[in-house]
């Protein structure tokens, strides 16, 4: 079938009125296809220029840093979670993912688990800013409880729907 194909065009192709190019225009379509190459290759240039001029400005910031008169690091200690509120959460994401995804879902419960994966990225996306910030231990705590909690809604929602699909 393909060479038969392949005849029928090439028979088509053969039947099409000769055509002389212009002057130079094989010249003219090279450079036009060379122009986006070199401007793309500039504009690589520009960021390995951007990325190494970070790099140096970081290693600057580091050792101008460097350690404080007690021999202690100057930078903030971070805030870290309470191990039982981690656990929690990991053992919540373990269940949640062992619980099976149901084929088809009424529309109230596909509601509310959309409510409670919308809130629970919004409360990670919140842990991940304040975590970073020293002296938030207060206010990361409490968006770690909002976490579990929600974490248990969900699981709760989940499991109760697989129930009700058996």
């Amino acid at each position: 079938m393909q060479d038969r194909s392949d005849e029928l065009i090439a028979r088509d192709l053969a039947g099409l009125p000769g055509f002389a190019p212009p002057p130079g225009a094989f010249l003219a379509a090279v450079g036009k296809a060379a122009a986006p190459r070199a401007s793309a290759a500039a504009g690589r240039g520009w960021t390995l220029a951007a990325a190494a001029a970070t790099v140096v400005l970081a290693v600057a910031v580091l050792l101008r840093a460097g350690p404080s008169p007690e021999g202690q690091p100057s930078a903030p200690i971070m805030w870290a979670p309470p191990a039982e509120l981690v656990a929690e959460s990991a053992r919540l994401d373990a269940e949640l993912a062992a619980l099976p995804r149901p084929d088809a879902q009424r529309l109230a419960t596909a509601y509310t688990i959309s409510l409670l994966e919308d809130r629970l990225a919004l409360v990670d996306d919140e842990l991940s800013a304040v975590t970073l910030e020293p002296g938030s231990g207060g206010a990361a705590e409490g968006l770690w409880n909002q976490r579990v909690a929600l974490m248990d809604s969900l699981v709760r929602v989940r499991y109760a729907e697989a129930l009700a699909d058996r």
